[in-house]
Parts: structure tokens; sequence; C-alpha cells
């Protein structure tokens, strides 16, 4: 606890009593002068208690506060004050400020101290600060009472939020929706927070367009001249002067690329910006990728083999192939730092009025915090020394195809079962909230069936929810009659007999069946893909283990549109 000695002799009044000091509005004054609505004119103390008259500021704002004082709508009031000396007693471990000047007054809704006010007089009581010169307290670590933040770090933390909140909003020509989001942040008496408002630009923005560009200045001919082949060659342990001389490009535009994006390691290269938006376009020795549609061999090399053609930007290969892209759920790529959303549990409800001037029934959605953060998911692609010798157009768009084949299995998996714990996205089966159905057996009846999409509609959720399990139990749902005369079954070619899509996926714990609206789970995806490789493996054969880092993250918008079903109670 922290005690403020309120004799003559502990309080210096020199500013109160300068005719500067100010009367502000929620000790806000880290917003310019807009917060101050008066000026102290004079401040004195009588019997240990701390008074001040002030006047007010003939501006619009400051008169309306100046009436609600006077109706005795606003009596709160409170001090912001510089502690010059404080001593602590280490068997009360309290702080006894012994010395200290108030620097302002402050109109509050919520006093620290309920006694404080117009009209009212009391020992005056704020957050407490520590300065540097505490007499007694520990010689060692920072001086300050711990988890709270003195004035400067504040200030710096309120600072530094404007700035990065009006540099993203300027960047991408938004800078209304930024100053709008400050201001009500402020109103609300709290710090803006840069992680919210990078959610509210990403949905302002175009999709596709990253947060932050870390372009580095490749321009088309330069994107489709860049060969993963090239780098694998100089990655690799072993490479001639020769490899490293033919990769010098790439060497060159990773090495630009990490700088710009700011997560260089060591050891590892970070594929141009430019690059992942033209993963599909590339050119080797004058034969473009457009040109190359059937599947492509290189010297009967099996592995060489079924080459599918590639979407444009990697993101979108990520998409197509993972089972959640799917079935629509909501990717947010081109993200920088974390990042908060707005979620909910149910939908708003609307209500009839009654008469021509009754007020329309409150609703009350149960809101909550979606943060994405930043998780990193490795996977890893073997290429063979005669892949690497004889590069060609389909060997390049393999290793691409591969690349994204490795990233597809493990980012699914976080997406249904991560754990959420150290470095691990939490997944659609761990996420608090979701709702669950347990079956009598290890395959669903069709009224467990029906429970499943009922949980999920009584949210309110107008969609149709997707059923998704394993191939074992899709094909245990169309072996299964529904009744014993009908000839009918629980699934067909078509979907579950209740109405409801079905897709497989052996990514599903046996005997799970989830069902939900997909899009209302989202997956964050950051920056470029980063390649690393593997010192051990393929060594002795001349290849190369190629580790492909991707930062993702997996969240849920409202947790009443998902449901877990299985036999587990």
């Amino acid at each position: 606890m922290e005690i403020l000695d309120h004799t003559r002799e502990a309080i210096d009044l020199t500013w109160l009593n300068s005719g500067n000091a100010p009367l502000l509005d929620n000790h806000i004054r880290h917003d310019g002068i807009a917060r101050q609505v008066g000026v102290i004119t004079r401040a004195w103390i009588d019997g240990k208690r701390l008074y001040v008259s002030a006047k007010f500021s003939s501006r619009p704002e400051a008169q309306a506060l100046r009436q609600d004082v006077i109706d005795g709508i606003v009596r709160n009031v409170s001090v912001g004050y510089e502690r010059l000396e404080i001593k602590r007693d280490d068997g009360t471990e309290d702080y006894h400020v012994t010395s200290w000047k108030p620097t302002e007054a402050s109109f509050v809704p919520v006093p620290a101290d309920t006694t404080v006010g117009m009209g009212r007089s009391a020992t005056p009581k704020m957050e407490a600060h520590m300065p540097d010169n505490i007499q007694g307290a520990p010689k060692t670590g920072e001086r300050k009472m711990p988890g709270v933040k003195t004035d400067a770090e504040r200030a710096a933390e309120f600072e530094t939020a404007l700035t990065d909140i009006r540099s993203l909003a300027s960047e991408h020509n938004i800078g209304n929706v930024g100053e709008a989001f400050i201001e009500a942040q402020i109103r609300a008496g709290n710090t803006p927070s840069i992680e919210v408002f990078r959610g509210i630009a990403r949905s302002e923005i175009p999709e596709g367009t990253a947060l932050r560009n870390e372009d580095i200045g490749l321009n088309d001919q330069e994107t489709r001249k860049f060969s993963i082949l090239n780098l694998c060659a100089a990655m690799r342990d072993g490479a001639t002067s020769t490899d490293n001389e033919r990769a010098a490009f790439e060497l060159e535009a990773c090495e630009a690329a990490a700088a710009q994006s700011g997560k260089a390691t060591k050891g590892s290269f970070v594929l141009p910006a430019e690059l992942m938006r033209s993963w599909d376009d590339f050119e080797i020795e004058g034969v473009r990728s457009s040109a190359v549609r059937a599947p492509v061999s290189a010297g009967g090399n099996p592995n060489i083999q079924d080459v599918t053609h590639l979407a444009s930007r990697f993101i979108d290969n990520l998409r197509n192939r993972l089972v959640l892209g799917q079935l629509g759920i909501t990717i947010l790529d081109g993200l920088t730092g974390d990042i908060e959303l707005p979620g909910g549990d149910q939908n708003a409800q609307a209500a009839w009025l009654g008469t021509e001037d009754a007020d329309a029934a409150e609703t009350v959605p149960t809101f909550r915090k979606v943060s994405l953060t930043v998780h990193d998911v490795a996977a890893y692609t073997d290429i063979t020394r005669r892949m690497i010798q004889y590069s060609t157009i389909g060997i390049e768009m393999y290793v691409r195809n591969q690349l994204v084949t490795a990233m597809v299995e493990a980012i699914d998996l976080a997406g249904w079962y991560g754990s959420g714990l150290t470095g691990v996205p939490e997944g659609l089966a761990n996420t608090t909230g979701i709702g669950s159905v347990t079956f009598a057996a290890a395959v669903p009846t069709r009224n467990e069936l029906i429970d499943m999409d009922t949980a999920i509609a009584n949210t309110n959720n107008t969609g149709t929810p997707h059923f998704v399990s394993t191939t074992a139990m899709g094909g245990a749902l169309r072996k299964a009659p529904i009744d014993a005369g009908s000839g009918k079954f629980l699934m067909d070619a078509s979907g579950l007999e209740i109405g409801n899509p079905f897709t497989r996926s052996n990514q599903i714990t046996d005997g799970d069946v989830f069902a939900g609206t997909f899009e209302d789970m989202l997956m964050g995806a950051w920056g470029s893909l980063e390649l690393d490789r593997s010192t051990e493996a393929k060594f002795l054969s001349g290849g190369l283990r190629l580790r492909g880092i991707q930062s993702v993250d997996f969240g849920v918008r409202r947790v009443g549109s998902f449901v877990l079903g299985n036999d587990t109670p």
C-alpha cells in the first residue's frame, strides 16, 4: 500500500499555485490539449486536506462538464502527482510517500477513493508508482511497486500505440478509421491497442493485401527468375562455387526479404513476398510454368510424377488443399504482429416494439476476444541430388508443390486438434465453449446426428452445418440403415440423410465427428515461407532435406457454430 503524507512540509504546491496546472478529464494527458477542461487557480492545505479551486474553459464540452458539476451529476475527483521521496516499511511492506508534488486534478467516473470529490474532503489517493529515490527499498531490480507501470512507462506505451496505429492506418489510406478508433478508446478510458486495430484494418483492406508491405522491389521478370532449386543447390552441404554463383540472385533476394520482414535467423532463408504472391509463375531456361500443364517425369524417376498445376499465391495453394480450407474457413493472410478480433457465442436478437414510444428490448450477446498470435509450423520434403543437378521446369514445379503438400498436413492437424500449449495453435477440438454430443455407440444414430445439427441451430446460426469425420466413419454411415424397413441409410453419395454435407478426412481421430459452419473459424497467416535444411538427412546421398517454416494460428469467431460428437462421455 502507498500512504501519502499530508503535512504542509510533505506537499509541494508550487506547480498547483503557478496558474498553469491543468484540470483534466479522467487523467487523460497524452492526447494533446483536448482533454484539458480548465486550469487550477489556487491550491491550499487545511487540516491535512488538499483543496483546489479551478476555472473552466469556455469551450462547449468544458462548459457542459461544468454544468454537470453544478447539477451534481459529476462529483468524483482525483489527483495526479509526482513522488519526490518514498520510504518503505519493511515490517508492513507499505510505502510512505514523505514528499510529493501534485501535478493535476481530474474529474473521474470512479475515483480511487470514494470519499474524495466535489464538496467532500479526505486523504486523496491515486494509482501508485515508485520513483528512483525510494529510501529502504530493495537494492536490486527495478524500484517500483510490483505490477504497476510508472507514469513514464504508461506515457511511452500510449505514444507507441498511437504511432503504430496511425502508421498502419496511413499505409492503407484509412486514416479516418484509425482516428475514430483512437478517439473511441480514449473516451472509454483505454489505451488504444494496436492488436485490436490490426483486426479492424484487416477487415478494411482488400483480401490478399498484406497489413505490412514486405516487398523487396522485385519486378515480374525477376520474380519469375527466382528458382527454389538454385537456392537448394546453394543450401546443401558441399555446395560448390558454381552452385553459389548460380544462386547469387536467390541468395541476395532472400537476404533482403529477411531484413524487410524482420525475422532473419541464422542458416535459414526467407522467401521474398513477391514470390509468395506468384507461386505458380516461374521460368526455367526460357520455359515458363504457364506453358506446363501435363504431369512431368524426369528420367523415369518415379518421384517426379503427378504434378498438379499450382495456384497463383502460396496461401491459395494451402487453402485449396487444406480440408479446413475446402470447408470455407476464413483465412486472414498478410498479417503482421498479434491481432485481436471480436467474437461471440450467440447472435443478437431483434425485438418488436409494443407501442410507438416503447424502448427496444436490450439484447446482450456473449462477446469474447479472439486472439491470433504467431505460431511457427515446420514441415519437410526431400530433394535428391539428381533433382538438383537436372533442374527443369517440371522439377521446380514439383518442389514447389511438395513444399505446399508438406505444410498442409501439419497445418490441417493443428486446426483440428492443436493443443494450444507452447508453440502450438489451439485447434477446434480444444476450443473452450464448442458444443458436444455423446454417442451411445461408435457410430452415431440418426437422432444423434440431428442433435448435433440442432445444437448449432439453437445458437441462432442459420447456416447449414457441415459434418466431417474419417473415411472409416463415412463408410460406416453409408452401411448404417436408418430403420428396419425403409432401405435408407444414414449417408449416401450426396451426403447425410438428414440433409447435411459430409466430408472425409483422415486427420480426424477415429470416432470423432465434427459439425460446424466453418466460415466462423479463422486461420491467420503471417509473412513469407522460410526455408531451412537438415545438416544430416540426405548428406551421404548428396541430396537435401528441405524444411519449410510458415507462421499460422487458428481461432473461432463463434464457438456456438461448432459441435464435436463421439462416444467418449
